[in-house]
């Protein structure tokens, strides 16, 4: 890894236009037309420079007064720094691939130059990512001590600015209500502003905070900025190598915890609940495919469970064929939008017209909101068609997506045949407990007292949890009440789709738990996944590719991590739950957690998603579409931010 930086503020000329284009984990077909434009072509190298200086001088306006920066007196001037970094951070498009991460790391080298923090640019695995250091009075620099290292990763998924309700939003950080609310609550627009450049900016006032109070301090704080953890997780696995005695960041060999993404807030039954990620799901990222598209479909319908029971009004029957479909821009990390197909439809299958397939698509998908179908006749019989979503939002919590409308309408016409009967429930397929869902359980006790119904049941199933059914049952109606069905078992999302006359593949996104217990073979989750999915498909001539695989991982909620950031929550929020959390997507913390499986030499160090913002749903516009920050989380997120990493740091 090689450093890239002096002591001096550095500029932003002379860097290049793109990254090394990553042709890591994922296919990617970007579309001009639909992806947001990104680079530096549309940034002006000055103007960016203006913007860190004025994120850097919003922050040295806070109060230096010692425990007053985070008073009601300074509530305007944390809220305003906090908003206003964030906002001009939110409009440097860097969108994966290729991420163009250099321009994120500048910006923050120059705020931290401002704030004279030491900072250092890095070469990471070809991309680039940002090391700063507030250390202890006496600590010099390079001296390994005992640390925090505060870790966010710098690049975002792509913008389809189709799916967003105000595509001027897409990078705008601008600071306004919902376009269908304008007098109501007012959000910070854009992609990047929960994932997770929201958690860089509360970070980056927690380093400034601590480098105020150095004199307190017994950790020396880091902060890294990571690229590529949307694609192939470079930056990770890059810096994870070299926290080691000969590497680049031997200075971080004793870091005790790290902080990232991961958990939020929620409401239940009018109590706040905050989940921290003590847990996250395995991965393995599939592309799978099959000469004969219609034998892919059944697959996919059997395998991953990606249709809704039954098949629709208003079937055609009309003996249609498929002639090509596809996903633009697909990734396999981002729930699709929009789906294109072409359909063919004999003459002497019956006649079928634009309106008659556009009617059939409505009826599967009668209650959907904001879905908009489009159907021509572009040739004799041969139609095409067009599938748009208003939004839609992260995978691993289960959001709808285009395809799936496409698929269920191509089975009311008759492309493909109906629902094939399911397997029987395989083993990967079933409901886990882990430490983390049996903490979250005792946390919703709590939030359900016994006299409410769902409080009830909680109690009832739980007692007899130690009978196989009831504990699936359990599990089950546990997830779906509280945050999603997803929750304990194994998932997968069907996230791209092709045919062409050469036959057809599928991107498919599973996150994985019980492969995470095969502990006598804890090296290969994502090949002993699809070794069963295999056996259970019976095809020789279906090819399911492994692209990319993470084991689960596991950090402890009983320490005192996990009290200081619970301590630093409930003196915020009093009575609030909090509760540890399996998270259902991923992040690279895992890497952290177990440097084995990036091929790293270098100590385990516990990681924790924390997030302390009551974000409710909007939870659900990661990776989706209008992803917005809520202004009025700005002071509070960053008060309970700050005051768990001082914590930390101070003992």
């Amino acid at each position: 890894m090689k450093k890239v930086t002096s002591n001096r503020p550095t500029s932003f000329f002379g860097f290049a236009l793109v990254a090394l284009f990553c042709s890591c984990a994922t296919q990617n077909h970007s579309s001009k037309s639909e992806v947001h434009s990104r680079g530096i072509a549309s940034q002006d190298p000055e103007v960016i420079e203006r913007k860190a200086d004025r994120c850097a001088e919003k922050i040295l306006e806070i109060p230096d007064a010692a425990g007053a920066s985070w008073s009601e007196s300074s509530k305007a001037f944390v809220e305003a720094a906090f908003l206003n970094c964030l906002s001009s951070y939110v409009q440097i498009p860097t969108v994966n691939p290729s991420g163009d991460e250099e321009l994120a790391a500048q910006y923050l080298k120059r705020v931290f130059d401002r704030l004279e923090i030491e900072s250092q640019v890095l070469d990471v695995n070809g991309r680039t990512g940002l090391v700063a250091f507030v250390r202890p009075e006496g600590v010099s620099p390079g001296q390994i001590k005992p640390s925090v290292i505060l870790y966010h990763h710098t690049d975002v998924v792509p913008v389809f600015e189709s799916q967003w309700l105000r595509p001027d939003l897409a990078f705008s950080g601008a600071i306004e209500p919902h376009p269908g609310q304008p007098s109501g609550a007012k959000y910070l627009w854009g992609r990047g502003s929960l994932d997770m450049k929201s958690v860089g900016i509360m970070q980056l006032l927690t380093m400034a905070f601590a480098n105020r109070q150095r004199g307190e301090l017994k950790k020396t704080v880091a902060y890294l900025a990571s690229p590529d953890e949307e694609v192939g997780a470079l930056g990770a696995k890059g810096l994870i190598n070299e926290i080691r005695e000969d590497g680049d960041l031997r200075e971080l060999t004793q870091a005790q915890v790290l902080l990232n993404e991961g958990g939020y807030g929620v409401v239940r039954n009018e109590r706040p609940v905050f989940l921290i990620g003590t847990e996250e799901k395995g991965g393995a990222w599939l592309t799978l495919s099959h000469d004969n598209p219609k034998a892919l479909f059944s697959h996919l319908d059997r395998l991953m469970a990606l249709f809704d029971p039954g098949t629709g009004k208003g079937q055609l029957q009309a003996g249609c064929e498929l002639i090509s479909m596809s996903t633009p821009g697909q990734q396999v990390n981002v729930v699709p939008a929009k789906a294109i197909l072409s359909v063919t439809c004999p003459p002497e299958k019956g006649r079928v017209d634009p309106i008659q397939l556009e009617k059939a698509f409505r009826e599967s998908f009668a209650t959907q909101t904001g879905l908009t179908i489009q159907a021509i006749q572009s040739a004799p019989n041969v139609f095409e068609l067009s599938i748009n979503l208003a939004s839609t939002g992260h995978g691993s919590l289960g959001a709808l997506s285009a395809l799936q409308v496409a698929a269920r309408g191509l089975q009311n016409i008759g492309v493909i045949p109906p629902r094939a009967p399911r397997f029987q429930t395989p083993a990967f397929y079933r409901y886990q407990r882990t430490p983390a869902t049996n903490g979250l359980i005792a946390g919703l006790k709590e939030v359900y007292p016994i006299t409410t119904r769902p409080g009830f049941l909680l109690r009832a199933a739980d007692s007899f949890s130690w009978i196989g059914g009831v504990d699936q049952f359990f599990l089950k109606s546990t997830a779906t009440q509280a945050y999603s069905e997803r929750l304990f078992r194994t998932s997968c999302t069907w996230t791209g789709f092709e045919v062409s006359p050469r036959g057809a593949n599928a991107l498919v996104d599973c996150r994985l738990i019980h492969p995470g217990y095969v502990r006598e073979r804890p090296s290969i989750h994502g090949d002993y996944f699809v070794s069963e999915l295999r056996s259970l498909a019976n095809d020789n001539t279906l090819s399911i590719e492994l692209t990319n695989r993470w084991n689960y991982t596991a950090s402890p909620h009983n320490g005192a991590v996990f009290a200081a950031l619970s301590k630093a929550i409930s003196d915020e929020a009093p009575g609030a739950i909090v509760a540890p959390w399996l998270t259902p997507t991923s992040s690279d913390s895992t890497w952290f957690r177990a440097p084995q499986t990036a091929q790293s030499s270098s100590r385990p160090i516990p990681s924790y998603g924390f997030f302390p913002v009551s974000a409710g749903d909007l939870i659900g516009t990661i990776h989706g579409s209008n992803e917005r920050f809520p202004v009025d989380q700005a002071f509070k997120s960053s008060k309970i931010y700050t005051s768990a990493v001082m914590e930390l740091i101070r003992k």
